[in-house]
């Protein structure tokens, strides 16, 4: 801008009136560079149309008045250009400063739009975010309340299998209990012969034999027969030069005391 207006202000008054002139006449538009040019150009060929037609009319002449008019005309087109210039660059700066209001409120217009525009664009984001969230939270507060009946469900499991292993426990230790007071029970009428030839694989009748034919040699007293017997067998493996002992299941209690009484007359076996 310093540069255009300084020749502006080297200008004498009729050229500034002359400038006015033409500024009032011009619109408020904008005077473009194309306009300039364009009327330069007009310039140039009327007064190079003139040169032709003086050159035909004297050639030395047309020298001398060539070479005055070239140099009135540089100092024309000097002043000439001065003046556009000074006006454009006038105009440039009324324009400038009277659109500066208006730009900035076209600025701020379209900074108020594209704020709006961003801000709806968020908002449209968090709401659908929102949205999103809504739905994974339900989806997690379902599956934390199926999550937490089945540790209950599994908790309430584990206390009634504590509780029928405690009652397996104490089942097994009744049936125990009453085994051994069976076992107890049984084997007060048994007893257990020892001494007695042994052979493989001895039967339970043969065992029976031998505890009937044993005792009865050795205790005539007490009369033992078949039906006196519940059962009789040997114990373990056999092995040769070895006896095993003959467990002998009695039928009475009674008969069992009668043996009894009656072993310190057995010699070589053993009750």
């Amino acid at each position: 801008m310093a540069n255009v207006e300084q020749p502006v202000n080297q200008l004498d008054s009729t050229e500034i009136e002359d400038a006015n002139k033409k500024r009032k006449a011009a619109s408020v538009s904008s005077v473009s560079e194309a306009d300039t040019s364009v009327v330069v150009g007009e310039t140039k060929q009327k007064n190079s149309k003139q040169r032709r037609k003086k050159s035909k009319i004297n050639p030395v002449k047309e020298v001398k008045d060539t070479s005055e008019q070239s140099d009135t005309e540089v100092k024309d087109e000097s002043n000439w250009m001065r003046k556009e210039l000074a006006e454009i660059n006038k105009k440039l700066s009324n324009m400038l400063t009277k659109n500066d209001s208006g730009l900035k409120i076209m600025m701020r217009e379209l900074i108020k739009e594209m704020k709006d525009e961003l801000l709806k664009s968020v908002i449209h984001k968090i709401e659908t975010l929102e949205g999103t969230i809504f739905e994974k939270q339900q989806v997690n507060d379902k599956l934390a309340n199926d999550v937490k009946r089945l540790e209950e469900k599994l908790n309430n499991e584990k206390e009634e299998k504590q509780q029928l292993k405690m009652e397996m426990t104490k089942q097994q230790l009744i049936h125990d209990e009453k085994l051994n007071e069976l076992e107890q029970y049984s084997r007060r009428n048994n007893i257990r012969l020892s001494g007695c030839v042994d052979k493989e694989r001895e039967t339970a009748e043969e065992s029976v034999n031998i505890v009937l034919k044993t005792l009865n040699a050795k205790m005539p007293t007490i009369k033992l027969v078949k039906g006196d017997i519940d059962i009789a067998h040997r114990v373990g493996k056999f092995e040769q030069n070895k006896h095993r002992q003959i467990i002998v299941k009695l039928q009475s209690r009674m008969k069992k005391t009668q043996i009894m009484r009656e072993k310190k007359n057995l010699k070589g076996e053993k009750l």
